[in-house]
């Protein structure tokens, strides 16, 4: 988006619930969260669905599942005046984030868009396997290393539990010719609440990727 605002914010989460093929767009004209209300790019959402059969406008996978909705105050607090795309993606298909990023890559050429991949990292009672496997994960991310980042989750390991997400943006960077991404801040649970070592920790970073002018 270089140094203008976007004019659309694409949320991409995962569904915990439902399995389907594809991504399920938010359809609908606006939303609202205790932040305000926010449109919905429709002719973006048009624009993505016509690109690919993998990819509709269903509400119903959103009903129950947070892990996009999770993002939307975020997004109405720093880009108030953007529209929004909420899409969840339901398999585990690197055919989906292919044509995922392709059809993100074509809505970047019409308008100047931001897309945010919503996720957490390991989850395991042992804080210091946590920090140490988030570390890696997040340089995987970091320098677009998608076969690597593929290696190192299976269901029994989810390094990261939104991964299609995560290889979505990384595919849609890397088409868009940026290289690598820069680490903002990683904590997790134990670092804040220490009594969740040993019991249950939970990793959360943050990375972001630019287009160089």
């Amino acid at each position: 988006a270089g140094t203008n605002r976007p004019d659309t914010v694409v949320i991409l989460g995962f569904t915990h619930q439902m399995s389907f093929t594809g991504m399920a767009l938010l359809d609908g004209d606006a939303l609202e969260t205790a932040m305000g209300k926010s449109l919905i790019d429709t002719e973006g959402c048009e624009l993505l669905a016509k690109h690919s059969k993998r990819i509709r406008m269903d509400a119903r996978p959103h009903e129950t599942e947070h892990s996009a909705k999770n993002q939307i105050p975020f997004a109405q607090a720093a880009l108030p005046d953007s529209r929004l795309i909420i899409g969840l993606i339901g398999d585990h298909d690197a055919a989906t984030s292919d044509e995922l990023a392709s059809a993100l890559k074509e809505l970047a050429a019409k308008k100047p868009i931001v897309v945010v991949a919503s996720t957490d990292l390991l989850h395991d009672p042992d804080y210091d396997l946590v920090t140490k496997t988030d570390k890696v994960t997040l340089e995987r991310i970091r320098t677009l290393a998608t076969e690597e980042l593929i290696r190192l989750w299976s269901p029994r390991k989810q390094v990261c539990c939104g991964i299609m997400p995560v290889l979505t943006v990384m595919k849609f960077a890397a088409s868009q010719g940026v290289s690598q991404g820069t680490l903002m801040n990683y904590r997790n649970s134990g670092d804040d609440f220490q009594e969740s070592r040993g019991t249950w920790v939970v990793g959360y970073g943050a990375l972001a990727f630019s287009v160089k002018e």
